[in-house]
């Protein structure tokens, strides 16, 4: 199957795209034709043949895939949505990780499960085994730079770490830290450092 990553150089009368396939492949085919195809719910590659059909790892509808194949689009594709937070700061998916089976041993041998999300160590670095690792939804929003932090009696931590010390909502939190006066922050004051235990990322302290 081919994945789109951008728009490329109008050959004539034709407008172009860039795509990739899933044997790692990457091919300029006209955009009519991958319209069509698409419409007719076709799938095709960039022409490699096994046994007279197109090589497809059969993944394409796991979640896994998804997780990959958004993660290419974003960083690769001027028209995605995210792209301006990530291809256009520099942020791309390292060459090897352009082969999905590739990316998939690697996720396999380091604590993929279903429920968590890919995340980057270091923000200003791009996707690659050195810099990735897995982590739960509330760990990732929590290693963010843009996170906002409250002190409190000499702690630190985010709105939903102070609910679930409080054991009370968000909102309920919020009132409760300001008429506590705690203190309001962004980044990450404490100095933390993100960590990888068994695959999946926690905020450890240094």
């Amino acid at each position: 199957m081919l994945l789109v990553l951008s728009e490329s150089q109008r050959q004539g009368p034709y407008d172009m795209l860039l795509c990739q396939c899933d044997c790692g492949n990457k091919k300029v085919i006209r955009k009519s034709r991958f319209n069509e195809a698409k419409a007719s719910c076709r799938r095709f590659s960039c022409g490699c043949k096994k046994g007279g059909r197109p090589v497809e790892h059969g993944e394409s509808n796991t979640r896994l895939y998804r997780v990959w194949d958004s993660m290419l689009r974003r960083c690769h594709n001027k028209s995605h949505k995210a792209y301006a937070r990530y291809g256009a700061r520099g942020i791309f998916v390292c060459r090897e990780w352009h082969k999905y089976i590739t990316f998939r041993d690697w996720a396999m041998s380091n604590g993929y499960q279903q429920g968590l999300t890919i995340e980057r160590k270091n923000n200003n670095l791009g996707y690659s085994p050195e810099n990735c690792c897995w982590a739960t939804r509330k760990q990732q929003a929590n290693n963010r730079g843009v996170c906002v932090y409250y002190e409190h009696k000499g702690e630190v931590k985010t709105l939903t770490q102070w609910s679930e010390a409080f054991n009370i909502s968000r909102r309920k939190t919020l009132t409760l830290l300001t008429k506590l006066g705690a203190k309001k922050r962004t980044g990450d004051p404490t100095g933390n450092q993100t960590e990888t235990f068994q695959g999946i990322c926690s905020t450890a302290a240094k």
